[in-house]
């Protein structure tokens, strides 16, 4: 629980949601074997060839996602 406001877009963003670019199925018996859906998705996804992989802007970084190198990760 934070007791902190964030806000992670600009605040004319209308949007009431955030969907993910992949869907992952939430199934009872994935919880009842103890399995980790989304993150067994993401550790086999394989970024297509070409795409560009960016960094979100700076200007959106806040203090704890700021390596002691002052660099954002």
């Amino acid at each position: 629980m934070s007791t902190l406001f964030w806000q992670d877009s600009q605040p004319d963003d209308q949007r009431n949601t955030l969907t993910p670019d992949i869907q992952v199925a939430v199934r009872w018996s994935d919880w009842v074997e103890g399995r980790d859906a989304a993150l067994e998705t993401a550790i086999r996804h394989q970024v297509p060839d070409g795409t560009e992989v960016v960094s979100p802007p700076a200007r959106w970084a806040r203090a704890s996602q700021v390596n002691p190198r002052g660099a954002p990760e």
